[in-house]
């Protein structure tokens, strides 16, 4: 008796090996120095104390003119002091706490065309600035600022007087003369490449611009 034909085993296909994953083309985030978080909290709830100390003050004048420094007078002043402390450190909290996340919302690029600051919690916020368009970097400090180290960095662009400058607020000092040379070596290759130089000739007038020999 013959034996039944049975067909052939054909291999099972080997597994495609996953796909290369595609290079990232995000852009380095450059973050403000960490003390934009306590000194502008400082400055906030500085100003609010001083709203809510002057209003209590004035309270606090009328009662003990109407009633005199009494023993009521007396107590009525140590809530009303407690009572402000408490305000002020609750709301020193809050605004610390909104500080730090918009600190991590608060950074700025350097892509290969334009430079981009974004800011915002709620409503975020991305100002582009063509290195082309580019005037002039200037740095200034506060006294609070020197003694951290950090400056503000105001970039002006080209179009006169109406177009506001780019502001990023507490950078440090290294970072901001960097951020500075790194802005004019850009100008300089993006001025090249569009008065049509070489790729040679503007790479070249970057580097001048940048300081590099």
């Amino acid at each position: 008796m013959s034996a039944p034909n049975v067909p052939p085993q054909v291999p099972a296909p080997a597994p495609m090996p996953p796909a290369a994953a595609a290079p990232s083309t995000e852009l380095p985030r450059h973050h403000v120095h960490h003390s934009y978080i306590w000194l502008e909290s400082v400055r906030t709830i500085f100003i609010i104390a001083v709203c809510v100390v002057v209003a209590n003050f004035s309270t606090i004048i009328g009662l003990v003119a109407e009633e005199g420094m009494g023993a009521e007078a007396g107590f009525i002043m140590a809530v009303a002091g407690i009572g402000t402390l408490v305000v002020i450190l609750i709301t020193f909290g809050i605004v610390a706490g909104l500080r730090v996340v918009g600190y991590k919302h608060l950074y700025f690029t350097v892509g290969p065309d334009e430079f981009t600051l974004c800011s915002g919690i709620f409503n975020k916020k991305q100002v582009h600035v063509p290195y082309q368009r580019v005037q002039s970097v200037d740095q200034r400090a506060t006294l609070l600022q020197r003694l951290f180290g950090v400056c503000t960095v105001s970039i002006d662009t080209a179009g006169g007087a109406a177009n506001k400058a780019v502001v990023v607020p507490y950078v440090q000092k290294t970072q901001a003369e960097e951020l500075r040379r790194e802005l004019f070596a850009r100008k300089q290759y993006a001025v090249a490449v569009r008065n049509g130089a070489a790729p040679d000739a503007a790479v070249a007038a970057m580097a001048s611009a940048a300081g590099v020999p």
